[in-house]
């Protein structure tokens, strides 16, 4: 059997010593991969960068507030802090109303263990 194998691969000009992927098609797009054309793959836009970053800042905000040992401060250190955190007083302002918007600011008190 083994004899009549090599004699099949040589008469098709095939050499034991090499592996000829010339005819061999890609793999079919996976279900994660279909929906995306091949140009956005492994690349991100402007606008996504952006969004990660201003969550990134987010998260640093929340991280700094979770670390204070008080339980309210007043509104104009949140944003204070919410503005030393971003390095930039409108986007302190902005994240500062975010949270505002989450539940955590009363008038001008900014409660961290509200319950």
């Amino acid at each position: 059997m083994g004899d009549k194998l090599k004699e099949k691969l040589r008469s098709m000009n095939v050499t034991g010593e090499r592996i000829r992927f010339e005819g061999l098609d890609p793999p079919a797009p996976t279900m994660e991969t279909a929906d995306f054309s091949g140009e956005t793959m492994g690349r991100i836009t402007v606008n996504d960068a952006r969004k990660i970053l201003r969550f990134s800042q987010l998260e640093k905000v929340r991280s700094r507030l979770r670390d204070m040992l008080m339980n309210s401060i007043s509104y104009s250190k949140f944003v204070e802090i919410c503005s030393e955190v971003c390095s930039n007083r409108e986007q302190g302002l902005e994240f500062a109303k975010i949270l505002d918007d989450s539940g955590i600011v009363f008038g001008d008190v900014v409660l961290f263990c509200p319950h």
